[in-house]
């Protein structure tokens, strides 16, 4: 599991607590101050990921203070990591610099 993240500049760390799930029935939690993110780690591996995703929604919420309601992050974090799983190229390629497009132009989408 990664052990760390970059978040707005600073290193959040990001640990599995079994504790978390007690109240609320939650998976996951971000704490601002510490720089935290907890996992409950019970879940599978693909839900993890979505708890992370998650939670990283939740931080830059709270960080760039855009009042986003819950709901709608847990709908972003879904969509948000059905494609990072849907395309692993994807940050890699973002990571590389590479040009994403060339000048030609893409094309529709396929259904």
């Amino acid at each position: 599991m990664i052990k760390s993240i970059k978040l707005m500049g600073r290193t959040w760390t990001v640990s599995p607590n079994r504790d978390i799930a007690i109240d609320d029935n939650n998976k996951g939690q971000f704490w601002d101050r510490k720089c935290e993110i907890l996992i409950d780690p019970t879940w599978v591996p693909q839900a993890q990921g979505e708890i992370l995703i998650h939670e990283v929604l939740e931080a830059l919420n709270f960080t760039l203070r855009l009042e986003m309601e819950h709901a709608n992050i847990t709908r972003l974090s879904n969509g948000f990591f059905a494609v990072l799983r849907d395309n692993p190229q994807l940050m890699k390629h973002i990571a590389s610099g590479s040009r994403i497009v060339s000048e030609q132009g893409g094309r529709e989408c396929k259904k």
